[in-house]
């Protein structure tokens, strides 16, 4: 189909053929592009169609350039047919084997420079360069013999001595048959005549079969180069394919990755805080150092030894504050003698800052500190559990006047080289992990230089 119409269109038997050709290997580029509800032999019609009628404008304008060419210099060297066809033979021998057959394939075959591109393997410009060096070189040999001729004088010539002219091939034809008929004894006119149609068909079917068979090689060797190219796409996109599977298997593996950490987090969360909970509902202090403080340490606790005797408040002095016990001790004996400058020093930037920010702030101190000095007679460390290297609670035993003992808790951080009372004191505790220190603060703090 493809055939038919290119000649049809182009009524050329090579052209027909670098149509179909040209047609063929367009739809092996553009075959992923050829989907329903497009029609593959519709496709092809439209493409042969189009490339038959541009082959035939291109063909058209390339012989009208070559006979004003030929008209041009017809005058100024025209060449003599005879001559040149009885000397042509002797030139073409002298000629290199690349620039021969580009000649021969555009003036003997009376190909296009296309065609002769295609048959010897290069572009259609390399192929005309070669055939113009081929005809300058035969235009340089017949001027050495005395025949002065130009390159487009002997380019117009060339076609006319191509080859023999019909009438001389029908003629030689009808002598041949006639002398195969006579050698035959056969003197029938008939059976002459019928002799030269049956010769006549012979060839035309020899001629036919020859174009099937270079038509079905061609259209086979396009169709395993186009099956050769389906293939690499096709290997590719395997190999496409299991990369993608590679990436989807790992990013699968990842993802369980992060999920098992969040679980095992989320499980260290919990065991932390079931340990300070644990810590919390201990009630004595033999729970705490046979029990609880194993637990504590493994939490990021740490718990000071306990003080051993009770502390009365009128004995106690200034003792700074470079641990938390002395922070503690000089709490109390700010209060207990109504120091506000020294109790002021002792208690964190925040408290102070809201203490002094207060208009009653003297008269709140004088009661604060005559509550705690009529009702409070002595005091016990009883422990001081460390909240990392910066906190702490330190755990306080009350004596009353009244002879009732009363446990509290007081607060205590870090701020620059002391340690802090933080707010007031409370009955209840929950513990609060501000900050996990890496070493054990027991020992440690910040020390008066």
């Amino acid at each position: 189909m493809v055939y038919g119409t290119a000649h049809r269109i182009v009524r050329d038997v090579h052209l027909a053929e670098e149509v179909a050709q040209n047609v063929f290997t367009l739809l092996a580029k553009k075959a992923a592009e050829i989907v329903p509800p497009q029609v593959v032999a519709g496709w092809l019609y439209n493409s042969t169609r189009h490339l038959a009628m541009h082959c035939v404008r291109s063909e058209q304008r390339r012989r009208e350039r070559e006979e004003t060419a030929a008209a041009m210099h017809m005058n100024q060297s025209e060449a003599d047919p005879a001559w040149v066809s009885e000397h042509l033979e002797e030139a073409l021998s002298g000629l290199e084997a690349s620039e021969r057959d580009a000649l021969v394939l555009r003036f003997l075959e009376e190909r296009s420079l296309r065609q002769v591109g295609v048959e010897l393997g290069v572009s259609e410009d390399a192929a005309r360069m070669r055939v113009n060096r081929a005809v300058e070189q035969i235009r340089i040999v017949f001027q050495r013999r005395g025949t002065s001729v130009t390159a487009v004088g002997l380019a117009a010539v060339l076609p006319t001595v191509s080859s023999i002219p019909s009438t001389a091939l029908a003629a030689t034809v009808t002598a041949t048959g006639m002398v195969a008929v006579s050698s035959l004894g056969v003197t029938n006119g008939f059976a002459a005549a019928g002799f030269m149609n049956l010769k006549a068909l012979g060839l035309a079917a020899a001629l036919a079969t020859a174009t099937a068979v270079a038509t079905y090689l061609w259209q086979a060797e396009t169709i395993k180069a186009s099956e050769a190219r389906l293939a690499d796409q096709s290997q590719l996109v395997a190999g496409l394919e299991g990369d993608i599977a590679r990436l989807r298997q790992a990013d699968m593996d990842q993802r369980r990755t992060i999920d098992r950490l969040k679980l095992a987090a989320s499980e260290s969360e919990l065991l932390r805080k079931r340990i300070a909970m644990m810590i919390e509902d201990s009630k004595t202090k033999a729970d705490l150092q046979g029990f609880g403080a194993p637990l504590a340490l493994s939490a990021g606790l740490s718990i000071s030894g306990a003080r051993k005797s009770w502390l009365r408040l009128d004995e106690i002095q200034d003792r700074g504050a470079s641990t938390p016990e002395d922070a503690v001790l000089t709490y109390y004996w700010a209060l207990w003698n109504a120091k506000q400058d020294s109790y002021l020093r002792i208690v964190s930037e925040a408290d102070r800052n809201r203490i002094e920010a207060s208009p009653m702030a003297s008269g709140w101190f004088a009661a604060y500190s005559n509550t705690h000095k009529t009702n409070i007679s002595q005091i016990f460390l009883n422990d001081v559990f460390y909240l990392g290297t910066q906190f702490c609670d330190v755990q306080i035993e009350e004596s009353k006047s009244s002879g009732q003992v009363k446990t509290i808790w007081l607060s205590l951080k870090v701020e620059g080289d002391r340690w802090t009372v933080v707010g007031s004191p409370r009955v209840s505790r929950t513990i609060q992990v501000f900050e996990v220190g890496k070493r054990n603060p027991a020992a440690a703090g910040p020390k008066n230089e």
